[in-house]
């Protein structure tokens, strides 16, 4: 997920040789950047791939032997493509993903605040809401999508009171297992017209509620996020009507309608990258 970022870094790195947490816990936490940077990269559940990858294997020998006793006054070389193709089909783990690289898959939507998004670790890992409405894909299916489909592109789409809509772009988008707190691995270059709001959040891990790796910023801002310190974005925090007093609880993108506004519409789509 990917490149082009500007961070003040002046103040963490005094806490860090202070021995101090570079992270305060107070309402101002927003004026603060720090410098978070994912060095490594994991390999994650390459064992599970693997165990999944024989299982399939084996099913596909049984399938082949059937196969064969159907089509016995076929040619062999006519059976070959149809375990090809199944075996294509075997190396990712199951996802809603099309196949069609030019179809996005809806990861997140919010547009009527008919779901409750302050959830807690549990819920956003597994994923929750009506796929027809508002709801959220789920960090781990989000981690294997990103992971094992192949690179993935990212598209938010943002829609305002007055029925304005832009959006962002970015060209690589990967999410981390959960022995890594589903951090943004991977942000790419953005292109679009709502400006750049997520590249403060390279790298950072997902907090909840009751699973906080960013100090109070969940308690604060709302829902789970990659929060930083806290936010330029956050999407999954309460949604609140028009009119309704801002607080630092709303739908945010500051780089499109400042801090203070809490967007009608937000959703995330993610597609394979051409």
């Amino acid at each position: 997920m990917k490149i082009h970022w500007i961070f003040f870094i002046s103040v963490s790195l005094l806490y860090c040789v202070k021995g101090q947490d570079p992270i305060p816990e107070d309402n101002d936490a927003e004026l603060w950047r720090v410098l978070y940077a994912k060095l490594d990269r994991l390999l994650d559940e390459t064992n599970t791939l693997r165990d999944l990858i024989q299982e399939m294997g084996e099913k596909q020998s049984h399938q082949a032997h059937d196969i064969s006793n159907l089509l016995k006054h076929a040619k062999n070389d006519r059976k070959c493509p149809a375990v090809h193709v199944a075996e294509k089909r075997l190396a990712p783990p199951p996802s809603s993903t099309s196949n069609s690289p030019q179809e996005w898959t809806v990861i997140l939507r919010r547009q009527d605040g008919s779901e409750n998004f302050q959830r807690g670790w549990d819920d956003y890992r597994n994923g929750f809401g009506n796929p027809q409405g508002e709801f959220f894909v789920g960090l781990q299916k989000l981690h294997e999508m990103t992971t094992y489909e192949g690179p993935q592109e990212l598209i938010v789409i943002l829609g305002d009171w007055e029925n304005e809509q832009r959006h962002a772009k970015y060209d690589l988008f990967e999410i981390g297992g959960e022995d890594e707190q589903y951090a943004i691995r991977q942000l790419g270059e953005y292109s679009g017209t709502a400006g750049d709001a997520l590249a403060y959040h390279r790298g950072m891990k997902f907090s909840t509620l009751d699973h906080s790796n960013s100090g109070l910023c969940p308690r604060n801002y709302g829902g789970g996020w990659w929060f930083n310190n806290c936010v330029d974005s956050n999407l999954n925090s309460l949604y609140r009507r028009r009119g309704e007093a801002p607080e630092m609880q709303k739908i945010l993108w500051s780089t499109w309608k400042g801090y203070n506004y809490s967007l009608k519409f937000a959703e995330m789509k993610i597609r394979p990258r051409t």
